[in-house]
């Protein structure tokens, strides 16, 4: 997938323990996220929303907005509103790997800030900005 200025974001597999995790296992079980969140979230045009770490510069985090949007009424009379919103955050390693064809690490996380587990409306959210 490709990120909000075109640089390549590798997605991997990853593997999660209650100590350590990195990638789609981690970010599925214990954040309970997705790869349309996370590539919502690395494309997103918010601004501020993209900026280097300074610990480690190859790493850079990425963030979002997920709205809960309620609705009530049918046809005509039909209102929606947003209900709550949490904020979504990837980090994205560009360091790169020893194999040529590997490329970078690519992603190493995503998660909703404040929180462990995102509520189940992020993942599902149409409008993620």
């Amino acid at each position: 997938m490709e990120e909000r200025d075109g640089k390549k974001v590798n997605y991997r597999q990853g593997f999660y323990t209650a100590y350590d995790g990195f990638g789609d296992v981690k970010i599925r079980q214990k954040h309970n996220l997705n790869m349309r969140a996370v590539r919502a979230t690395t494309q997103s045009k918010m601004p501020g929303g993209k900026r280097q770490q300074l610990q480690v510069p190859s790493r850079w985090e990425y963030d979002t907005i997920a709205y809960e949007v309620k609705c009530d009424g049918m046809l005509w009379w039909r209102t929606c509103k947003k209900h709550s919103s949490k904020r979504v955050r990837a980090v994205v390693s560009y360091a790169t790997e020893p194999d040529e064809y590997v490329g970078t690490f690519g992603v190493v996380t995503a998660f909703c800030v404040r929180v462990t587990r995102c509520p189940g409306y992020v993942k599902n959210a149409v409008d993620i900005r």
